[in-house]
Order: C-alpha cells, then structure tokens, then sequence
C-alpha cells in the first residue's frame, strides 16, 4: 500500500507537471489562458459530477445540496480557485516553465503568511526559516536589466497569491470538511461561470482553430482531471504529509520539460532560486502536510 500511495502521489505531481508543455502548446493554435482555464473546469464539472453520482449512497438532491452558508463560501473560495489557472497559464508566456511553476509554488509559504498576518496564528522557527528561504528564493530570479520578465514573475507570483486565498478561506470556512468531490463539483461549476463571465466580457473566448489544438486541449482536460484523482488516492495511502513532500515532483517536471522540450537555460542563479523554493516548500511540508492535501485534492 505504501509503495502504491508513492507512487500515484508522484505520478499525479508529474502530470500536474506537464502543465506548462500543454499550455504552451494550446497557445500556438491560438487558444488562450482563459479559455484553457474554462474548458478544464467544464470537463470537471462532467467528470466530478459522475463520481458524484457513482460515490457512496443516498439521493442526487441530498449529495448535491449546499445550504446558506456553504455556498457562501465557495462562492468567496472560488474568487481565488478560479483564477489561479488563468494567471499561472499566461505566466507560461512571459518565463520558463520550470521558473514559472516554481515561483507558483510559493503558496505555501503565503499561507502561512497570511495565517500568521490575518488568522494570528503563531509562527514557530521552521516556518519562519521557510519564509526566509522562499524570500531568497524570489530575490534570486530579480536580475536589473536581466531576461526574466518582471511581468511573468508577477503573474506567476499572483497565481500563488490566488492559490494561497483559496486555501486559507477553505480552511477558515470550514469547507475541508465537505465530501470531496461535492466541493470539486460545485468549486469547477461556480469557477467556471466566474471564468467563463470574464472570458465573454473581455472578448477573449478562442475556441482552437486546428484538430491538433482541439485535441491537446482535450488531453490536457483528461490529464489534469487525472493528476487530481491520483492525488487523492494516492494520499488516502501514505498520508498528508508524505504527498505534500512528494508534490514537489511538480516543479521539478516543469523545468525537465523547459530544458528538454523548450531548451530553456537554467543559469546557477536561477538554479539557486528554484532549490531555495522547494526547500522551503519540503521544510514546510515535512512539518505540516495538511496544506497540499486541502488544495491539489480540489484542484
């Protein structure tokens, strides 16, 4: 069991991974984050509805039913879980794939930020160690004059702000405690009328122009629903805290694809910037591994 749990939850961080390679390559037929983000949610609101379905018993109304209050709720959450594609998607544009995932991967360290600036939470050496690295981290990608868009740095570091905003009002609200594919349903549903809103007002719904789009688009849909899947099985097997460690795989896929597909550079310093990141990440989870469990389980 504990081999299985490793290597689901490695397997999910690897095509979680892949993101960047099918972003990249749904942009060039012309299809844009936004419409990347909406397609992705609507396979999700069809893929989790079935689960829904198929999961456990009782009657459709009762497993769909939210009251007040939780749909209040995810309303707020879906603020941030909506937009955390289209940001971290258009950041693809701007940065390297692996730079771009490993400065998304922030979130962590943002959570604890803003537990300990808005929730009051204590904050004990580890974690403040952790922030103190992720800093250093970022620091290290800042070149004055350098090839690094401060703009895709900002997208990027955005979608971790988005990131971190879902979790921490999903953990406030009380929401982790919803059946989990309910809350799946119901985050792809109301995200995807908030993107979908978004995308008709700016005029910025590209449907691909080519079968091979259309097709990528589709695949990266079926993908990225699968890497949520196996996470959650994969967890149920080795625990919270070893699938946030092992998450990690994630970034680390996505600069493999920068340097392999794409033949991006990976300088020493950008290198350093990308090891201080995960180590804060691997210090923060090793720690603390209810993080990632309350967010790729939903993702």
């Amino acid at each position: 069991m504990q081999a299985r749990g490793i290597f689901l939850t490695v397997l999910s961080a690897v095509l979680y991974g892949l993101n960047p390679l099918f972003s990249k390559t749904i942009n060039v037929g012309g299809c844009n984050s936004l419409t990347q983000t909406f397609a992705r949610l609507a396979a999700g609101i069809v893929i989790f509805f079935i689960l829904l379905v198929c999961s456990g018993s009782g009657s459709m109304r009762e497993k769909l039913r939210l009251s007040r209050q939780e749909l209040k709720d995810i309303l707020i959450c879906c603020i941030g879980y909506g937009l955390i594609g289209p940001l971290l998607f258009a950041s693809y544009n701007y940065l390297a794939s692996g730079l771009a995932t490993t400065l998304h991967f922030v979130y962590p360290v943002l959570v604890v930020v803003a537990c300990i600036a808005f929730r009051y939470e204590r904050a004990n050496r580890r974690k403040l160690v952790c922030c103190a690295l992720c800093f250093a981290g970022i620091l290290c990608f800042y070149t004055p004059g350098g090839d690094v868009s401060a703009y895709g740095v900002f997208l990027a570091l955005a979608s971790g702000v988005a990131w971190a905003y879902y979790i921490v009002h999903l953990n406030s609200s009380g929401l982790v405690t919803m059946a989990p594919f309910k809350l799946a349903f119901w985050l792809c549903v109301f995200s995807a009328v908030l993107v979908g809103g978004i995308t008709l007002a700016m005029g910025e719904f590209v449907w691909p122009s080519t079968a091979f789009t259309r097709g990528a688009l589709a695949l990266y849909c079926c993908v990225s629903t699968a890497a949520s899947l196996l996470f959650q099985l994969g967890n149920r097997f080795i625990g919270a805290q070893s699938a946030s460690m092992l998450s990690t795989f994630e970034p680390l896929t996505s600069v493999v694809i920068g340097i392999l597909v794409y033949h991006e550079v990976l300088t020493v310093r950008l290198g350093i910037g990308i090891f201080c990141i995960l180590l804060a990440v691997f210090l923060l989870a090793k720690a603390d591994g209810t993080v990632k469990e309350e967010t790729k389980s939903e993702a």
